[in-house]
């Protein structure tokens, strides 16, 4: 996570965890781990891309984020536009 998004929230006052890892279980049995890159006051998931082209594949990937933390809020953010408030996408159960 860019040292500068760090300071910019403690600065805020936002506390978050970067590289943010939860287990997920299938009727009681361990099946995996899914790793998101950070999770901002406890509640709002975001996942930093930098690619081309947005992909479908990005959105399940966060739905699948949201479910395993029982998070409702979701960014995904892209930093190769040419503007970043154009790729920033919002995902929310």
């Amino acid at each position: 996570m860019s040292a500068l998004f760090q300071s910019n929230w403690l600065l805020q006052g936002c506390s978050f965890c970067d590289k943010w890892s939860v287990r997920s279980t299938i009727a009681d049995t361990p099946s995996g781990a899914y790793r998101f890159d950070v999770l901002v006051e406890g509640s709002v998931l975001v996942e930093v891309k930098s690619v081309d082209k947005f992909e479908r594949v990005f959105l399940a990937q966060v739905l699948t984020y949201l479910r395993a933390t029982e998070c409702r809020l979701g960014l995904i953010i892209n930093f190769n536009v040419p503007v970043l408030k154009e790729g920033i996408k919002r995902v929310a159960l």
